[in-house]
């Protein structure tokens, strides 16, 4: 492969943008970005660990669920998923995120770049009720670069076209989970058992040093997280993508 490893490189193959796309990169939200905020039911928020490690994860409600705080800062809520977590814990270790918003029928798009903290409750909660439920935690994000994106990507992909969709051979995500079910139930009992003697032994070169899987910070304090390399069997992880 001819690959590319240097900014001169990249700007000699894709080019500069124009001034006036440059200027299109704001620090603030405008009454545009308020409006489109209040109609988008849908944003991928990704985040990044302390080991560069990204995860990007949808989350989705009502059009209008992504709260305005003010002209520099975003709340988004967080409802009841499959507890993996991946994407506040990067939080909590790198906090800066990057939000893809999405308005359905648009090919443009709202991104969103700035730094992130979870909330566990604040005021404006009550105006995150859905059906009656608050939301367990929100992130909120303080706004450091904001501009629209054109709707190419969208148009090239014919995302909105229904005569393009095409998922009649496309197999259920219980599919995969099903064959992997009892070998699924066999690994969670393992992992159990060794996070247990480790916890309790506390033995060095495995505990705080990357020990049994080679994930250090994954092991440490977020021992579910395992996850990552195992595909999740059964409960609510084969149908819920909430949590982060």
């Amino acid at each position: 492969m001819d690959t590319i490893s240097t900014a001169d490189e990249l700007e000699e193959l894709i080019g500069l943008p124009l001034e006036r796309v440059r200027r299109k990169v704001r620090t603030s939200l405008s009454d545009f970005d308020r409006q489109w905020l209040a109609a988008s039911p849908f944003c991928v928020i990704s985040a990044t660990d302390a080991q560069g490690r990204v995860d990007a994860s949808p989350k989705g409600d009502p059009a209008g669920f992504i709260q305005v705080l003010n002209d520099r800062t975003i709340a988004i809520p967080e409802r009841p998923g499959n507890k993996l977590a991946f994407g506040f814990h990067n939080i909590l270790e790198n906090p800066n995120v990057g939000i893809l918003s999405v308005v359905p029928g648009r090919t443009d798009t709202l991104r969103i770049n700035g730094t992130a903290q979870i909330v566990r409750d604040a005021d404006f909660f009550d105006h995150m009720v859905v059906k009656g439920h608050r939301p367990r935690a929100a992130v909120v994000v303080s706004v450091e670069e904001v501009f629209t994106h054109c709707g190419k990507a969208f148009m090239r992909s014919g995302l909105w076209q229904p005569e393009t969709w095409d998922t009649d051979g496309l197999p259920s995500i219980a599919a995969p989970l099903a064959g992997l079910h009892a070998a699924g139930n066999s690994l969670g009992r393992t992992r159990k058992l060794l996070r247990t003697v480790v916890r309790r032994a506390d033995v060095p070169g495995l505990r705080g040093s990357g020990g049994i899987d080679g994930h250090q910070r994954r092991f440490d304090h977020k021992p579910h997280v395992h996850a990552r390399n195992q595909p999740q069997v059964g409960g609510r992880c084969g149908r819920d993508v909430g949590g982060q």
